[in-house]
C-alpha cells in the first residue's frame, strides 16, 4: 500500500475544495477519472500515476492520498482521499515492452526482482504519449495475445514473438 502525504503543521484544506480540484484534474484527464465525493475515493484506469494525481491537485491541501486496499473499508474522513487505480491489459503490456526496452532482456514474470521493476514501470503514468513506440509495441503484443490476457501471457507471448519484431511493426505504423 501507498501513501503519499506531507506533514500535518497545518489543518488540511475544507472537503469542497479537494474535490473540486480533483474534479478539475479529472476534467484535464477527459473525465477518466471518478470521485466518490462522500468516501473521497478517487477511480480511475490507466492514465495518471498516484504521484501525478497527489502532485497536481492534491500536495497543497495537506491531505493525504492512500491506495485502497481491496477487502478494506474506506471512511470518509477529512484528510484522506484514498485512490483505485487500475490498469488495463494494454499498460500491462507497455510495461512489459519498457522492461525489456530498460533491461535489454525480457521480463522473467518469476523472478523477485524483474517483479519489482515491472511494478515501478506499472506506478507510472501510461498511455498518455509519451512512450509511442513502446505503445504502438504494445498493442501489437495484446493483439498477439490468446485467452486469457493477463500479464503472464502478455510476457510469454513477448518472449515468442521477439523485441525486434514487435519493433518493427511498431516503427512502420509510425512512418
Amino acid at each position: 500500500m501507498v501513501t503519499i502525504k506531507l506533514s500535518r503543521r497545518k489543518r488540511p484544506a475544507p472537503r469542497e475544495e479537494v474535490v473540486k480540484r480533483i474534479q478539475e484534474f479529472a476534467e484535464v484527464h477527459n473525465n477518466s477519472l471518478s470521485l466518490d465525493a462522500y468516501t473521497m475515493t478517487l477511480s480511475w484506469t490507466d492514465g495518471p500515476s498516484l504521484e501525478e494525481v497527489y502532485d497536481t491537485a492534491i500536495a497543497d491541501t495537506n491531505w493525504e492520498l492512500r491506495e485502497k486496499v481491496d477487502g478494506i473499508n474506506v471512511g470518509n474522513d477529512d484528510g484522506i482521499v484514498y485512490a483505485s487505480r487500475s490498469l488495463s491489459i494494454v499498460a500491462q503490456a507497455i510495461a512489459v515492452v519498457r522492461f525489456a526496452g530498460a533491461k535489454s532482456r525480457p521480463l522473467n514474470i518469476s523472478d523477485p526482482k524483474d517483479r519489482e521493476f515491472y511494478t515501478t514501470l506499472l506506478r507510472e503514468s501510461v498511455l498518455n504519449g509519451k512512450w509511442q513506440m513502446a505503445e504502438l509495441m504494445a498493442k501489437y503484443l495484446v493483439e498477439l495475445t490468446d485467452e486469457p490476457k493477463d500479464d503472464t501471457a502478455i510476457a510469454n507471448k513477448f518472449i515468442e514473438v521477439g523485441y525486434e519484431k514487435l519493433w518493427n511493426r511498431a516503427f512502420t505504423e509510425m512512418n
